[in-house]
């Protein structure tokens, strides 16, 4: 084997009007789950591949709602497969609103993070994410603190979850199978709380490197190539318990 380097749901009250036809949902308020942040008030968007699940759906492409949304907004992914690399520059929740099973993002360009998170206080919820096969690219990147990232499917490419920088995370009960390095992995990295992921078939389970003081808690990681959890190159202080780890 190679050598790799080791390197909202939101509680809202929402009045509705309708505008030339397309529904605008004020969001009175809004919660960011997981973190201390305090409630801020928002507009909820709708995405549509195709306009057949919500045909009166904002857009058709999640980053061009990313665009027009403004920090505390809410965007709403409705059923489909999505080819692009979302960039994440506003404190928003993203989430799908039919789960993962319906609802896929699939990296256009595979040598880029499907999604890559750059501010503080993002909720990204229900996508299958994929396609970002290069080395060091993940399906979902943080690089920033008080985010939450849950109920994601993490396959195919090369880390499932990627925190770089990252500190004050809640990142639970997604499924990070399938990748060609890590599960999770973590850079320089501390205080995140890694809760109840289901993290096999990669090379690694959960990785960190010069991280300390995370919480790896209620995980299982099995039938990883190399370790299913492994605390590496001056990772101190972590607190690693209830985790299953067999066959890797």
């Amino acid at each position: 084997m190679m050598q790799r380097k080791k390197d909202l749901v939101p509680v809202v009250v929402v009045a509705i009007l309708i505008v030339a036809g397309v529904p605008l949902l004020t969001v009175n308020s809004f919660a960011y789950a997981g973190t201390s942040a305090e409630a801020a008030p928002g507009n909820t968007w709708h995405v549509d591949d195709d306009f057949i699940d919500y045909p009166t759906a904002n857009f058709s492409v999640i980053s061009d709602a990313v665009v027009a949304a403004s920090n505390g907004d809410a965007i709403v992914v409705h059923n489909g497969t999505y080819e692009e690399n979302v960039l994440v520059n506003k404190s928003l929740t993203i989430v799908s609103a039919n789960g993962t099973e319906n609802t896929s993002v699939q990296a256009a360009n595979p040598d880029k993070h499907v999604f890559e998170v750059i501010v503080n206080h993002v909720n990204i919820s229900g996508f299958t994410v994929k396609g970002a096969a290069n080395f060091a690219r993940a399906g979902i990147y943080i690089s920033r603190e008080h985010c939450n990232i849950s109920n994601n499917n993490c396959t195919n490419n090369d880390r499932g979850l990627y925190l770089s920088c990252a500190r004050n995370n809640t990142i639970t009960k997604n499924n990070c199978v399938q990748n060609s390095g890590y599960g999770i992995y973590i850079k320089w990295g501390g205080n995140n709380s890694i809760l109840s992921n289901n993290c096999t078939k990669n090379e690694y389970g959960i990785y960190t490197e010069e991280s300390k003081g995370n919480f790896i808690t209620s995980n299982y990681c099995a039938v990883n190539a190399e370790d299913g959890i492994s605390l590496a190159y001056s990772s101190n202080g972590n607190h690693v318990s209830d985790n299953i780890c067999s066959l890797n």
